[in-house]
C-alpha cells in the first residue's frame, strides 16, 4: 500500500490506512482459513480458535473485517477505498471457497483441478488481497484508475506467486 501511494507520486505515508486496512482484512482471513482447514497451528504456535474456542476466534475476525471498514471510511476517498477492498474481499472468499471444494477432488483424472482454477483460485485467495493493497495505496495517494488498475494487476500477479510457494512448501 506505501508502494501504491508512492507509485501514485504521493508521500508513502498516504498509504498507510491502507496498509492497516489490508493487514487487519489479512489478519481476519487468516483466523477464519485456519478454521475451516482445522490448522492447530500458525507459525508454530496454537491457533486463535484451539487457544481460545472456534467461536470466539470467528468473532475475532469479524472485529478485524469491521476495524478495516472503519480504517477506509475514515479517509476522503473512503467510500471508493471501502468498494476496492469490499471487491478483493469477495475475491477472496471466492478464492477460498474454491481452495475448500479443491480438497475433495482428485489429484489425478479428469475431475483433477486445472492449472487454470488453481490459478483463479490462487487469484482469489491471495493475490485480491495483494493486488487490493497496492491499488489502494495508489488510490489513496492520488492515482487516476488506469494505474491503481495497473498496480492490482500487479499485486494479483504477485499474489499468484506467493500462494504457489506456499503450497508446495506446504507439501
Amino acid at each position: 500500500a506505501v508502494l501504491g501511494a508512492e507509485a501514485a507520486g504521493a508521500d508513502g505515508r498516504a498509504g498507510v490506512p491502507a496498509a492497516v486496512a489490508v493487514e487487519l482484512v489479512h489478519a481476519f482471513s487468516l483466523l477464519h482459513d485456519d478454521i475451516m482447514d482445522g490448522d492447530p497451528t500458525r507459525r508454530r504456535r496454537p491457533a486463535v480458535w484451539k487457544a481460545y474456542g472456534t467461536g470466539p476466534a470467528v468473532l475475532a475476525g469479524d472485529a478485524l473485517f469491521a476495524l478495516a471498514v472503519e480504517t477506509l471510511a475514515t479517509v476522503p476517498q473512503g467510500a471508493g477505498a471501502v468498494r476496492l477492498l469490499s471487491a478483493a474481499l469477495a475475491d477472496l472468499v471466492r478464492g477460498q471457497a474454491d481452495d475448500l471444494l479443491f480438497a475433495a477432488r482428485p489429484c489425478t483424472g479428469p475431475e483433477r483441478v486445472t492449472p487454470g482454477e488453481y490459478r483463479a483460485m490462487a487469484e482469489g485467495k491471495t493475490g485480491a488481497l495483494l493486488g487490493c493493497a497496492a491499488a489502494l495505496g495508489a488510490v489513496l495517494g492520488g492515482a487516476d484508475e488506469t494505474t491503481a488498475g495497473a498496480l492490482d494487476r500487479a499485486g494479483r500477479h504477485l499474489g499468484v506467486a506467493y500462494q504457489l510457494v506456499d503450497d508446495v512448501l506446504g507439501l
